[in-house]
């Protein structure tokens, strides 16, 4: 199995819902290495980074077609993170990557104008991998008809 880098490309490409290139960024070793066991089993290429600065780093050098990231962590959190995506890929003048936020914090998503912010989704921890590979899917196809 090629787990080669996705190159940065400027030409549209075509994501099966199977097969997406996800970036996830997670401080705690212990999810990081979970998500990418489970999403690998589901076809998926999982790009990881512990630090949200190499994250950013590996973001602007390729790229992915959904970023999972966790909300606190050191350095940059999870609402820096997703604000950087969505100026980036405004310069870039490419359509803007979904950010899925994770936490372990009760946010009230109904009073935060997280869209706002860059972040598409928010999951709470622990995770409900329904929902995930359906947000997965979902940001998948939604690509496709672009």
């Amino acid at each position: 199995m090629d787990l080669a880098m996705p190159k940065l490309n400027v030409q549209t490409r075509v994501v099966d819902a199977h097969n997406a290139n996800i970036l996830v960024i997670e401080d705690e070793e212990v999810i990081l290495d979970m998500m990418k066991i489970l999403l690998e089993s589901r076809g998926h290429n999982v790009f990881v980074s512990q630090d949200s600065s190499v994250g950013i780093e590996m973001y602007e050098n390729h790229i992915y077609d959904i970023v999972l990231c966790d909300l606190a962590m050191p350095k940059l959190n999870g609402w820096q993170v997703a604000k950087f995506i969505k100026e980036y890929d405004a310069v870039r003048k490419r359509t803007k990557t979904p950010v899925v936020l994770i936490t372990g914090y009760e946010l009230d998503a109904d009073n935060i104008d997280y869209k706002k912010e860059g972040v598409d989704f928010i999951l709470n921890k622990p995770i409900e991998l329904d929902k995930l590979h359906k947000i997965i899917s979902d940001c998948s196809t939604e690509n496709i008809s672009k």
